[in-house]
Order: C-alpha cells, then structure tokens, then sequence
C-alpha cells in the first residue's frame, strides 16, 4: 500500500474525491512493444466496509516516459467490492487479461469468484464473472493460448473448477477437474507450448472431505499435478508427498513443466518451516 500523493484516477460521481490507501494487489505486465499496464485497487481510506465496496480499478499505462491514468473499474455506485487478488496475462494481439475476485470484507479476507476485464483497442472491457467460487483463497487463475483460447481456473471448497472460451465471449460449461477429499487448494494454471492442453499445480490436504488447513496430515497431503488431454482430464499425479502451498506452475519451451512452491507452513496442527522448493519435470 501506499499513501495517494494526487487525486482519485476514478471520478466517483457523487463522492468526495479523497482517501490515502491505494496500491493493493497490484499487477504489473509489459507489452510485445514495452508498454506498461499498471493496474491497482483503490479503496481510499480502507475504514468502513464501503470502502470495500465501492472500491476502485485504477491504472498507468504507455511508455515509462509517458504513463497515462485511467479508471479501470469506478465502484463507488454499484459496490461489487472488486479488485482483489490480481493476475494478468497477454492475451490476442497481445491484449492484456485481467482476472481478479470481489473481496467485500477488508484488504486480505475471504474473496469470491472469478471476474474478468480485458484491455482491448478501445478501452477496458467491463468486469464480468466468468466463474464462481465462495472462497477463492489465493486468488483466481487465468491463462491464454492461440489454439486453446482463454481458461480460468478457481477453488471452490474442495473442488478445482476450470472454465474455457475461445472469445471470452461464450463460455464452455464449467468442468471440475478435482472434487473429492479436501484438496484443489491454491491452483496454478499454465498451457503447454506444443499441446495447447492445460495443466494445473495444486496442493492435496487430506483424502477425508471438510478437512482444515491446520488439521492436514503429513501422511496425506501432497503437491499434486493434473493435465487436460483427449477432451478429459487425466489421473492427478504426485509431484511432492511433503505438500506443496502457493505453487507457481509453468512451462519450459519444450514442453517439461516447471512448479516453484513451499512447504505448508501448518500440517498435523504443527508449524513446518515454509521452505521454499522447485521441481522440474524430467
């Protein structure tokens, strides 16, 4: 966070145009030409639940020698408490994908589904929520492939729930790549390279359903890794019986995936140092 040194990039008709907490969640990407898109939430002084609320999308973007504001998302009127949890990607003719959730509660509580914005030729096109979810934890995932198109990916209790378009326009049914046991948590999306197929990075707890974060048992949690091929998703497999929480999933341009990730810092009700680990795919 950071105190505002100038006034509300949102006009915010109707309210004063003031507060000092901005910054939050912030996504920065640069562009194929070297444009910055800067984006960040507003939620001015952050005292009232309404600052939550009606919380704003603002944004630099351009040359670093010349950024330009705008308003992303003003929410001062509607309230849909957006903006938390940011991701972004480049998307077709190297437009940038904006997904995030709608957190109504404080700065770092309880988000809820997938919304997504993109920053097309014209301008920023308007949130629209793509997938749902209760709790988000880490935040929603998102990726864009030529042959594959757009997908979205989120937790919902112990289901990892995935979404695809070729438009972000008319979306496919939701499938739900994992849903048994407690587990799906924190997900990682990435598209390979050479199949265009997806993949996903996640942390299983435990096999018994309703299972804490706290309470998951070292003989049971495990980093799991699951792929998309032949219209289905494959059996998950293991890549860490020690866990894994937070893992970032990527690919290497030959097609072998890459997982950075850390230890659960909490398993069988006790801390575990949250050492920092890569895997790479033989």
């Amino acid at each position: 966070m950071a105190a505002r040194t100038e006034g509300d990039i949102c006009t915010n008709a109707g309210a004063p145009l003031n507060g000092s907490i901005v910054g939050l969640w912030p996504a920065l990407r640069f562009d194929a030409q070297g444009r910055v898109v800067f984006v960040w939430r507003d939620v001015r002084f952050a005292q009232n639940t309404t600052d939550y609320t009606g919380s704003d999308l603002e944004s630099v973007e351009g040359p670093l020698t010349m950024l330009t504001p705008r308003c992303v998302f003003e929410g001062f009127n509607t309230k849909p408490g957006i903006g938390a949890r940011l991701m972004m990607v480049a998307g077709p003719a190297d437009e940038t994908v904006l997904v995030y959730d709608q957190n109504v509660r404080g700065g770092d509580t309880v988000g809820q589904d997938v919304v997504m914005q993109r920053r097309t030729a014209t301008g920023w096109t308007p949130p629209t929520v793509v997938l749902s979810s209760g709790d988000t934890q880490t935040g929603p995932q998102v990726a864009w492939d030529a042959t594959l198109g757009y997908a979205v990916a989120v937790v919902r209790g112990s289901i990892l729930a995935y979404r695809r378009s070729a438009d972000a326009v008319t979306w496919e049914n939701e499938e739900q790549v994992v849903s048994e046991g407690s587990g799906g948590w924190y997900p990682s999306l990435a598209v390979d390279p050479l199949s265009h197929e997806p993949s996903l990075a996640y942390y299983a707890c435990s096999r018994s359903s309703g299972v804490a974060i706290t309470d998951c048992q070292t003989s049971q949690d495990a980093l799991r890794l699951v792929s998309r091929g032949g219209g289905r998703w494959r059996t998950p497999v293991t890549v860490d019986e020690e866990g894994g929480a937070n893992p970032r999933l990527g690919f290497f341009a030959d097609g072998r995936r890459v997982i950075a990730y850390r230890v659960a810092n909490t398993v069988d009700g006790a801390a575990r140092a949250g050492v920092l680990k890569l895997a790479i795919e033989r």
